[in-house]
């Protein structure tokens, strides 16, 4: 588990006057699966608090070009922020977020795989963050990468340039094959599955300054080849 501080500075101004304040994304929550083959939702453990952010990543282990779509059973408007293929094995994986605008309460999140919730092998992880949004600043996308067994094969993601100070910066890198993960310098390590049939990294950080980013992290891979496919996207805080 890891925390964000959150930071408060009321410097006055001329006349004595506060300015507003800056606020930073805090965690909140996470929950995942890992080989959720039939499966089409996934549930927080606690219950989401009105006004704050939710994240799910997908992997879908189906086919290139698949299109995916969440939702949830608070009936909070979700989008999907961003999708990646991988160019050989033709997996999808993509970040989707929605504002909690809905009372605070139980909430679990689904999604659909080509209009239907096709049951594919999917890896999923969802997470809650305070005075965060679903208001991009910048993402990017990875080129793929490869690696025989028994080799360490980096996950450089980006990089991308902030425009504002405090976006709360997500990383997802997913593989096609088994093996096992190490951060990246400055990165909070927040979920990762290292299964028999596939890989995958979820990272977070808050970009203090308005600044360049990659997003970065190491797969020492398993008994397969592997490939890899990454998204990083800074989003603005409140």
């Amino acid at each position: 588990m890891f925390w964000f501080p959150q930071l408060v500075v009321r410097v006055p101004g001329p006349g004595g006057a506060v300015p507003a304040v800056s606020v930073v994304p805090a965690f909140v929550q996470s929950n995942g699966g890992f080989g959720m083959a039939g499966s089409t939702g996934l549930a927080y453990s606690g219950s989401v608090t009105h006004g704050n952010a939710l994240y799910v990543l997908l992997f879908d282990g189906n086919s290139a070009g698949d299109t995916l779509a969440f939702s949830d059973s608070e009936g909070n408007s979700w989008s999907t922020i961003a999708t990646r293929n991988l160019n050989g094995d033709g997996d999808t994986m993509g970040i989707g977020c929605a504002l909690v605008s809905a009372s605070t309460g139980a909430d679990t999140v689904k999604w659909t795989i080509n209009g239907s919730g096709a049951p594919t092998a999917n890896n999923v992880s969802i997470y809650e963050v305070s005075n965060s949004t679903c208001t991009t600043d910048t993402t990017s996308v990875t080129d793929n990468n490869t690696g025989g067994p028994g080799t360490s094969v980096p996950c450089s993601v980006g990089p991308i340039t902030t425009v504002t100070t405090n976006d709360l910066l997500l990383t997802a890198c997913g593989g096609s094959h088994n093996g096992s993960w190490a951060l990246g310098s400055g990165w909070s390590h927040l979920q990762s599955d290292n299964g028999a049939s596939s890989a995958e990294e979820l990272e977070m950080q808050v970009g203090t300054t308005a600044s360049g980013y990659t997003g970065t992290s190491t797969e020492t891979i398993g008994s397969n080849t592997w490939e890899y496919a990454g998204i990083i996207v800074a989003f603005k805080h409140l």
